[in-house]
């Protein structure tokens, strides 16, 4: 009978080895090659799995938040519309920006003739950076285009009904009208009076 009891035993002992070891997976452990990566946050020895990474932000500004300047807004006095010698049309809010002279003229004025040197000068001097308008009235479109037709540097506009004349309230030639870079009034002369262009214009640009 001994003999027999030691195979019994033996086969007992080999079921239980065997029974040991077949064990199934703990879940969420990889069961597959292909999902080698994901690994279980329980039990010792277990690898976390790595946080994902927040999606950058954009830290530069969109071109909608960007603050730009405001452009000047032109006062009243120059929201007006004429025109050039040509027949183009002329936005008097194009002044802001420069300092403006208004020279206001009349084609048989003898004393315009002759302040004609000096308005030109002041245009050649300051090309860029002072407008210089010369305002022709008080007489036919045709009258006051011939008058202009010569002057160099000079942007004419024919305003022969008046209508520039009366809204910068000039009622004579010729008349002197200098603006600052805003467009408010900073001086004004009329027939007979003494105004040094230059020294008005060059006190705005200093």
């Amino acid at each position: 009978m001994r003999p027999r009891f030691m195979a019994i035993l033996t086969a007992f002992v080999v079921l239980a080895m065997v029974g040991g070891c077949s064990t199934q997976p703990q879940s969420g452990s990889s069961t597959s090659g292909g999902d080698s990566a994901t690994t279980s946050s329980s039990g010792p020895g277990a690898i976390d799995a790595a946080p994902a990474s927040p999606a950058p932000s954009d830290a530069r500004q969109s071109p909608s938040d960007a603050t730009e300047a405001d452009p000047v807004a032109a006062p009243e006095i120059l929201q007006f519309e004429a025109s050039t010698l040509d027949g183009s049309p002329f936005d008097g809010a194009s002044l802001v920006g420069k300092p403006t002279v208004l020279w206001f003229w009349a084609p048989w004025c003898t004393t315009c003739i002759g302040q004609i040197p000096q308005v030109e000068a002041l245009a050649a001097q300051y090309p860029d950076d002072v407008n210089v308008v010369g305002v022709g009235g008080l007489d036919s479109e045709s009258a006051i285009e011939e008058f202009a037709a010569d002057l160099d540097g000079v942007t004419s506009l024919v305003d022969d009904e008046g209508a520039v004349w009366q809204r910068f309230e000039i009622v004579e030639q010729s008349s002197f009208l200098i603006l600052d870079a805003t467009g408010e009034e900073v001086a004004r002369s009329g027939y007979g009076d003494e105004l040094d262009l230059s020294s008005e214009v060059a006190g705005l640009l200093n």
